[in-house]
C-alpha cells in the first residue's frame, strides 16, 4: 500500500468513525451528538497513521479505540460499550486489512 493509498483509507476511517458515533447515539435514543468524542477517536487515528508499520498501527489503534470509549462512557453497561467498540475495530479492519 503507498502512502496515497494509506492516507485515502485513513480518511474513509475518519469518515466511518464520524457515522458508527452518529447512528450509536440515534440508536440509543441520546439527543445530543458529542462530537468530541468523534475527535477524540479521529485523534487517535491521526496518532497511528502512517508513522508506524501499518499492522502495528492498526493493532494500536484498536486498543486506542478500546480505551477511549471504556473511558467516554464510564458508568454504561460494558455489553453496549463492546457492541460500540467492535463495530469501531470492524471499521478499522475493513479500511485497514491484512492482505
Amino acid at each position: 500500500m503507498n502512502q496515497l493509498e494509506m492516507l485515502t483509507q485513513r480518511e474513509q476511517l475518519m469518515e466511518d468513525i464520524d457515522c458508527i458515533i452518529n447512528n450509536y447515539f440515534e440508536y440509543f435514543d441520546v439527543k445530543h451528538y458529542d462530537e468530541e468524542l468523534v475527535k477524540v477517536l479521529c485523534d487517535a487515528v491521526c496518532r497511528n497513521f502512517p508513522y508506524l508499520e501499518m499492522l502495528t498501527a492498526r493493532e494500536q489503534l484498536m486498543e486506542d479505540i478500546d480505551s477511549i470509549i471504556t473511558e467516554y462512557f464510564q458508568g454504561v453497561d460494558d455489553a453496549e460499550l463492546n457492541q460500540v467498540t467492535e463495530i469501531l475495530c470492524d471499521a478499522v479492519c475493513r479500511n485497514f486489512p491484512t492482505n
